[in-house]
């Protein structure tokens, strides 16, 4: 609305937004006086409400009460002008000013004086607190917001509904809480005890992790003590802060002109009313009740908090049998439902429709399906409400909309029943991304009125949050997901849409703080990675950011939005570019497609299965509770009012996990109850244990595997009536615990074959053979999923396929998952197998599964390929229609020997989609020499993918390079395209060109400042040196030491130190110390390189062949076993010495450099020395090489390792995939902690073949250093 006009009113800007207004800054034309524009936002806020606010607001005349100008109605929308006060809220100006405690009352006082004068105007303001009262530049306040103001008069009509709760949490009275009628101005007392308690102290009078937690302390809990949390306030002040917060009305101050009374005697230091109230002090001596008492003493504890309303109960319950099934049900207590149900006597209609209910809460689909049938037309509510919860959990939103509609407008629907079909209707919309009348149904679904609670009250609270986010009102949204956050603390969803929200209020620090938490929840989710990265590229945090998208590449190598993020931040970290272009590079080239296992689906299966227990137990856990609270709720247990004697039990089932509760209930001789408390305690830490080691076994690189416990896995896996897939994830989670000999132990030693075949799976996952041949198995069942776990232990079972029943290999999945572990010699039945699952009436999944293995067979079978040609050609008709990673697969399986069409490939690689098709067109183009001039073309066309030009050159360069010829990069120092440019500069550079003609022709300064930083880059050896003399190079680096860019001068610094002879470095040095940090910093990179080069020369290596030669298990330190050579030598050390101390002159030393310095310490013998250096490196940068390092100079210097260093190097170890030979000093070390971190790079290095195996000598090597014979021989 910027620079409209409402009537005389030129609208400047928006000053900040609420639930039910929007208010403006806007200059009054014809008194040229600034004002401020209330305009209701909120369609189901009362219109007669807006405008009562402008009446009362307008008949009051006081200082300290913000002026009404005018009021009028602009398109049915009312306005309010008011007078614009330009300062802070109440609760902003103490945050940012020190103030004593007189100070701050004295400011209180001013308060008290202006809500006397409301009172004396018989207005009640009813909502008062900080954030509305403001305090302008000159210190005098202001109080804003009659919204909820009510007159004091019998006349008066009532805008409010009958039991609602009005008021802002934190500041209502006891009366405002339980709804109280007749309500006087003592609310507003108790208010305004509430500010001056927190204006004391900075902290609320109660707070709580939820709003029924608050609720209940408010009517039931005594404060504590101002004094005792800030010892500057007297105890007179406790007495006047006391004396206004009362419960009773009765017994606080009768009006605010009493209550200044006593703040001015206060303040002119004589005695107070308050002081002298009796039983002030006994008042605190009884202790805090739990909350869980409030299943009993308070109406309200199921109901939805919202700042305009809270419905509350009128009536008790009848506790009919139905109440009682119900009772069970709105509890999520499905299970107690269900043997209810069993035992009742209902008719067999009502039996069935609650039987549907308690299946589709508890999704149990199945039986859902099969009792639906039996279901006659037309549906009762209690049905349709099942059917319609049915068909929105299996995301079937066009049947289950209708169904909803039809509840939640029903006379006859109970109100629980029209709570969740609005909440659902709600969640359609949002998913039809309908924000706005998403956000209209979840209003209706908080103002419903309901005798039972309503589970889905958090994720209600969610999704509003996410509305509002959507809608562009992230305030709001944060306030929405913060009132449940505590209870939601295992939702990653909570934290990823707060973070968000925080981004679009420019709050990045509590933005990262989310996003980490989110992923930390949900570790492979690329959108959470993405928003990190992007909000770290916010904050220049640019290594960091491309760290987070290689992340995402490694997790989702097709996503393009983590491919496009990750090339557009490439060149603003110059010193990481050719790191990237590595990464980059090496991923292109060597990615293929690998088909998710058919494993790996059961373990999400199983994980969802358990999902809801995990997330129960963990915020049960949470619950704080003491014993007389529990004694208290069981005394209850034996009330005579069935209501309360049923919520008490409710209470005792919900501290389930508190291991009190079963030692008294055994006390108390309640049996049966404390069976029924044992048995859910027992079923949910199982769920539990079962979802974190589904969870641990999908992301074996997270942390949650240290939530389990080695005897519970032990337990689930020797437990013959456990299933085999949960005894399979046991076996895999006790390797992950590090239980190595203890699983080989249950395969060699246990007559279970179940346990043998599990274990055996388990340690072929992980590539641990213990077995010099396989076993012919007989299985003593035909179970397909015990057959399709053996299958995989292929070194260990050899199935004999004659002796299977045709019904296993009439089974999708256990027949690929056969056929994919037979050996060479049964190539052609697996072939068959797989190419029976190419056709095109099974699913996408199938056929990639199919086509991935039956390329991969016929690939090592020669004649094989004739046989099975067709089905390529055939696939590749019809590729435009496949969906991608289908294409991707076809593609990069497709036969050597197959003849492809001419321009097939020629029409894909210009009209593919994804990069990766094209990608795995381009290498079936390179087969054939006859296509490089097509391939020429396309990657010199400005219009194509920059990704795909910039592979198509890399590929052909190579290509070149092995015929000693090298392709001309030039065309990339053209490009457009930044990326593209900059890596051409340094092709340029490293094919022997002079990349400085090129720096005043480039326009963007941090490219200028590559073309710097290439100056230093080594020719290859077979490119001819067309470079300028050094000192033609050095005049011409020289020009830009006085830059203004910082990269730029940097980085001509840095390449001058790397031209300069000594005695040149050293002058340089001399005039810089002290000073530019710039010229410093590019100085030390310089030394920095120039040690590398000196590495590379020794060792005959050549730093850009490693752009060719790229891994995806990285060393973290550039050529560290060449340095570990060269420290050996007296004269390297020596000489390394000398440029340390010309790097520590420049005070600007990279981490790499202090971990030099402490390797050439320890080779001295100083091992304090390089214990402290290596400290100072591992504060700045934790690498695995560092934490090695240091845990050798530990136990060579003292022959102890501190805990705390192992656990780290443990950690890091799980989380990144380092070379095995960072490891090997730890194979000398025979600490006894030091297993678990070889164990863990065993782990890790699973995937990666040659990696493992050195792995796996390290492990050897420590357990012969330590006298120690393992179970574990390795079948290499």
């Amino acid at each position: 609305m910027q620079n409209q006009y409402l009537r005389h009113y030129q609208i400047i800007r928006k000053l900040g937004q609420g639930g039910m207004a929007i208010v403006y800054l806007a200059r009054d034309t014809k008194i040229n006086r600034y004002v401020a524009i209330k305009m209701m936002n909120d369609e189901q806020t009362s219109h007669e409400r807006f405008v009562r606010e402008a009446k009362y607001s307008a008949s009051l005349h006081h200082p300290n009460i913000v002026k009404i100008y005018d009021f009028f109605v602009v398109q049915n929308i009312p306005c309010i002008v008011m007078e614009y006060v330009e300062g802070h809220t109440l609760k902003e100006y103490l945050n940012t000013h020190s103030l004593s405690v007189q100070q701050k009352v004295k400011i209180f006082d001013q308060i008290l004086h202006a809500i006397h004068y409301a009172h004396q105007c018989k207005i009640i303001h009813r909502d008062l607190k900080p954030s509305n009262i403001m305090i302008t530049k000159d210190g005098s306040l202001r109080i804003m917001d009659f919204g909820l103001a009510k007159k004091l008069s019998h006349n008066e009509k009532n805008l409010t509904k009958s039991q609602q709760v009005i008021g802002s949490l934190f500041y209502m009275s006891p009366e405002q809480v339980q709804a109280q009628k007749n309500m006087n101005h003592l609310v507003d007392i108790y208010a305004l005890g509430a500010i001056l308690y927190e204006m004391l102290t900075a902290q609320k009078v109660f707070d709580g992790p939820t709003p029924i937690n608050i609720f209940y302390k408010i009517v039931h809990e005594k404060p504590r003590l101002p004094s005792k949390i800030n010892p500057q306030v007297p105890s007179s002040l406790d007495a006047i802060c006391i004396n206004a917060l009362q419960k009773n009305k009765n017994h606080r101050y009768q009006s605010a002109d009493l209550f200044s009374h006593d703040i001015q005697a206060w303040l002119q230091g004589k005695s107070t009313r308050a002081s002298s109230l009796k039983n002030f002090i006994a008042y605190y001596k009884n202790g805090l009740v739990v909350f869980l008492s409030i299943l009993i003493l308070t109406p309200i504890v199921f109901l939805v908090f919202t700042k305009q309303t809270v419905q509350i109960p009128s009536s008790q319950i009848t506790f009919t049998l139905q109440n009682k099934i119900d009772q069970w049900i709105y509890n999520g207590l499905y299970e107690k439902a269900h043997e209810e149900l069993l035992a009742s006597k209902i008719n067999a209609r009502e039996y069935r429709e609650y039987q549907l209910l308690i299946y589709a809460k508890s999704q149990r689909f199945s039986k859902f399906e099969i009792l639906i049938k039996e279901q006659e037309k037309p549906f009762s509510t209690l049905v349709s409400m099942a059917l319609g919860e049915y068909h929105f959990l299996k995301n079937n939103y066009e049947k289950a909309f209708p169904l909803l509609k039809t509840v939640a407008t029903s006379a006859k629907s109970k109100g629980v029943h029209k709570k969740y079909s609005f909440y659902y209707l709600g969640r359609i919309y949002f998913q039809k991304q309908q924000y706005q009348l998403a956000l209209e149904n979840f209003r209706l679904c908080q103002e419903i009125r309901s005798k039972w609670p309503f589970l889905a009250h958090q994720m209600l609270q969610l999704f509003i949050g996410k509305n509002y986010f959507y809608l562009n009102k992230p305030t709001l949204a944060i306030e929405s997901f913060q009132s449940v956050q505590s209870q939601l603390q295992h939702n990653a969803e909570i934290y990823f849409y707060t973070a968000k929200s925080y981004i679009l209020l420019n709050d990045y620090k509590r933005a990262h703080r989310n996003l980490q938490k989110s992923i930390e929840l949900d570790y492979e989710n690329a959108d959470y990675r993405i928003s990190l990265g992007k909000l770290l590229v916010k904050q220049k945090k640019y290594k960091e950011a491309g760290d987070v998208f290689l992340q995402v590449r490694a997790l989702h190598p097709l996503n393009t939005k983590a491919l496009k993020e990750f090339t557009a931040i490439a060149n603003k970290d110059i010193n990481l570019l050719e790191e990237r272009y590595l990464a980059l590079l090496h991923d292109l080239e060597n990615w293929r497609y690998v088909p998710t296992e058919n494993i790996r689906h059961q373990l999400y299966s199983i994980r969802d299965q358990h999902k809801n227990d995990y997330y129960t137990l963990q915020r049960l856990l949470s619950i704080q509770t003491h014993r007389k609270s529990i004694l208290h709720l069981v005394d209850k247990m034996s009330s005579k009012n069935k209501s309360v004697s049923h919520a008490a039990r409710l209470g005792i089932l919900t501290m389930r996990h508190t291991p009190q509760v079963l030692q008294i209930l055994q006390q108390k001789k309640y049996h049966k109850i404390a069976q029924d408390v044992k048995k859910m305690a027992i079923r949910e830490r199982y769920s539990a244990t079962c979802y974190v080691m589904a969870q641990a076994c999908l992301y074996p690189y997270s942390n949650i595997i240290d939530e389990l416990d080695v005897k519970n896995v032990e337990k689930i896996l020797c437990d013959r009536q456990v299933d085999i897939w949960h005894r399979y994830i046991a076996a895999r989670s006790l390797l992950l615990l590090y239980q190595f000999e203890k699983v080989e132990l249950f395969r060699r030693k246990n007559e279970d074959q179940n346990l043998q075949i599990v274990c055996s799976r388990a340690l072929q996952d992980f590539d641990i053979v213990t077995v010099r041949k396989p076993q012919t198995i007989a299985f003593a069942s035909h179970d397909p999923n015990i057959v399709m776990i053996a299958a995989g232990a292929r070194s260990f079972f050899k199935i004999d396929m004659s002796k299977l029943p045709p019904s296993l290999l009439d089974n999708t999945t256990v027949a690929m998952e056969i056929a994919m572990n037979l050996k060479k010699k049964y190539a052609a039945p697996a072939a068959r197998i797989f190419a029976k699952y190419t056709d095109e009436k099974y699913p996408p999944h199938i056929r990639k599964i199919a086509f991935h293995y039956l390329g991969r067979i016929i690939g090592r079978a020669k004649p094989l390929q004739k046989q099975y040609a067709g089905l390529w050609l055939k696939a590749l008709q019809q590729l435009e229609k496949l969906p991608q990673e289908l294409q991707i697969t076809i593609l990069q399986k497709l036969p050597s020997i197959l003849d492809v069409p001419e321009g097939t490939m020629k029409n894909i690689l210009y009209t593919a989609h994804h990069p990766y098709v094209k990608i795995a067109a381009i290498d079936r183009m390179l087969l054939e020499n006859t296509s490089d001039g097509i391939l020429r073309k396309y990657y010199r066309d400005e219009k194509n993918n920059p990704i795909v030009r910039l592979y198509i050159f890399y590929k052909i360069f190579r290509k070149g390079m092995i015929k000693l010829r090298l392709e001309n990069p030039e065309f990339l120092i053209k490009s457009q395209n930044n990326f593209l440019r900059s890596y051409g500069y340094s092709m340029y550079a490293a094919c022997g060109g002079e990349v400085l003609d090129w720096l005043e022709k480039e326009q963007y300064s941090n490219i200028q400042a590559l073309i710097l930083k290439n100056v230093g880059m080594m020719t290859l050896p077979i490119a001819r040196d067309r470079r300028k003399p050094v000192d033609q190079r050095m005049a011409i680096l020289k020009r830009y030491f006085s830059a203004k860019n910082t990269n730029l001068r940097t980085y001509a610094y840095g390449g001058y130190a790397f031209l300069a002879n000594l005695q040149q470095l050293n002058e340089l040095i001399e005039q810089v110390r002290g000073k530019d940090f710039y010229a410093r910093k590019g100085i030390s990179l310089a030394i920095n390189r120039r040690i590398e080069m000196e590495l590379l020369e020794k060792s005959g290596a050549l730093k850009l062949i490693s752009v060719f030669q790229g891994s995806r298990v990285v060393g973290e330190v550039p050529f560290l076993d060449e340095f570990y050579k060269n420290i050996k030598d007296k004269n390297y050390r020596r000489r390394y010495k000398a440029w340390f101390l010309k790097i520590n002159k420049l005070k600007y030393v990279d981490v790499d450099d202090i971990f030099r310095q402490a390797m050439v310490a320890k080779e001295d013998g100083n091992y304090e020395r390089a214990i402290k250096l290596m400290q100072q490196a591992t504060a700045l940068e934790q690498k695995v090489i560092f934490y090695v390092e240091l845990a050798d100079l530990y136990w060579k210097h003292t022959k102890k390792i501190p805990s705390n260093i192992i656990n780290t190097l443990q950690k890091l170890t799980r989380a990144k995939v380092i070379v095995a030979s960072s490891y090997s000093l730890l194979s000398q070390i025979p600490h006894p902690q030091i297993d678990k971190v070889l164990k863990q790079s065993i782990l890790s290095l699973t995937p990666y073949g040659k990696e493992r195996k050195k792995a796996w000598r390290n492990m050897m090597l420590y357990y012969k250093k330590r006298g120690k014979k393992s179970l574990l021989v390795p079948g290499e």
